[in-house]
């Protein structure tokens, strides 16, 4: 099983706690590249002091298991990232992920998890800078045209620009 066919568990609920909505999931390859900082700062012990109710009873009643676990759930973390290309890390990330579920409350899980789908959505969208004039003329565009989105106008404009390339290779 490799990083694009591996389907995390889904979120195991402390004291038999009943999901409100969409059950919450543990972490796949591609959630766990992109929250690595994310989980880095939560897995520390000043983030645990900063709001100990992210984290389950198990790690607010025992110290040394606190100071274990997180720093176990950090070197695991470095490790799958450093060998995600080299090794069937399924077994590690299945770890990983029983480890996570351990470490933190049903609430704290769902902040990360909230943080975790901003990361996405930001990663998703990209911005960039355009003169007033470019951003009239696509605006200008996009209404003869009759276009819905952005996407589409640039889509279409594109779509021409392959169409004049074509014709003058034929030329």
């Amino acid at each position: 099983m490799n990083d694009e066919t591996y389907k995390p568990k889904a979120w195991e609920y402390h004291y038999n706690a009943k999901p409100n909505g969409k059950p919450l999931m543990l972490l796949n390859f591609e959630e766990l590249e992109l929250s690595k900082s994310l989980l880095l700062k939560h897995l520390s012990y000043a983030a645990y002091i900063d709001d100990k109710t992210l984290y389950s009873s198990l790690i607010n009643s025992d110290k040394d298991f606190r100071d274990r676990n997180l720093f176990g759930l950090r070197k695991s973390i470095r490790n799958i990232l450093n060998n995600i290309k080299c090794i069937d890390s399924s077994h590690l990330m299945d770890g990983l992920n029983d480890d996570l579920n351990k470490t933190f409350s049903n609430d704290g899980w769902r902040k990360i998890r909230l943080e975790i789908s901003q990361i996405k959505k930001r990663n998703k969208k990209k911005r960039i800078e355009l003169s007033d004039h470019i951003i009239n003329r696509i605006i200008s565009f996009k209404k003869d045209n009759k276009l819905k989105t952005y996407e589409e106008t640039l889509e279409l404009l594109f779509e021409r620009e392959e169409m004049y390339r074509e014709l003058k290779d034929e030329q």
